[in-house]
């Protein structure tokens, strides 16, 4: 537990030790420092922005404010239906931490309890310090599908040679269906890899290797019209690493 509550000095060790300087900002989850290391944090000139633990107590105080007290902010990292919360600002002091805090009190994420944030930023207005910890949930849902979809929880061996491996096949993987969703029709170009392999990959498929090319045949399916307006149907070039064998994708 002290490992994980030292995680983000040691990340920022590890940053000046490669970069040579420290970090600008840094946005992470409470669960990996304490109130004792934000202010090291903060007395290295970091700026930060983390969760705070939604204490019974602190939420109590948090519902007694008035209604007005709430104003209405506009984001743009995040999805439409939730693009207009509610915030709540305040300055807070910490138990062993100097100085103050700023608080964000969020509703209107999608949560039935407010989303509370702080930070030791005093330039920046709240919307876009929600954009900016919104980024850092993209960047979670993606190691989510990492995990769950990729399986990169269940690595092949513990020798680091095949764990690099597979690291680097997991990314190549992820960057393949965003290659593919990209070219596809909305909603579809903001599908998961999973909802991607089920409409678009998980086909039969017969697959026939000449001299001159590699043809791909699929099985007739409702979203093959999706791939043929997206120009996945016909000559997609040649392969280089295949002796320059043209691909070809049709149908059966």
């Amino acid at each position: 537990m002290s490992s994980q509550n030292n995680a983000v000095i040691t990340f920022v060790d590890i940053w000046k030790e490669r970069t040579g300087k420290l970090p600008d900002e840094l946005v992470f989850d409470s669960r990996f420092t304490t109130y004792p290391f934000m202010e090291q944090l903060n007395e290295r000139g970091i700026l930060f922005l983390t969760l705070r633990k939604r204490f019974p107590r602190l939420l109590e105080e948090i519902s007694q404010q008035p209604p007005e007290a709430w104003k209405k902010v506009s984001l743009s990292n995040i999805g439409h239906q939730y693009r207009t919360p509610y915030v709540l600002e305040a300055r807070v002091r910490i138990k062993a931490y100097e100085g103050e805090l700023s608080q964000l009190a969020v509703r209107g994420l999608g949560h039935i309890k407010p989303t509370i944030l702080l930070t030791n930023y005093t330039q920046t207005g709240s919307a876009a310090l929600i954009d900016r910890y919104a980024r850092r949930m993209l960047v979670e849902n993606a190691i989510e599908e990492f995990i769950n979809f990729f399986h990169m929880d269940a690595l092949s061996a513990a020798v680091p040679l095949n764990i690099d491996v597979d690291l680097q096949l997991t990314l190549i993987g992820s960057a393949l269906y965003r290659m593919l969703a990209n070219r596809l029709p909305p909603p579809y170009a903001k599908n998961k890899a999973r909802m991607l392999f089920r409409n678009f990959v998980d086909v039969p498929t017969r697959i026939k290797i000449t001299p001159d090319q590699i043809i791909v045949r699929r099985k007739r399916r409702t979203h093959n019209s999706l791939l043929r307006e997206a120009g996945y149907v016909g000559s997609q070039g040649s392969i280089p690493w295949m002796d320059n064998r043209e691909f070809v994708l049709d149908y059966l």
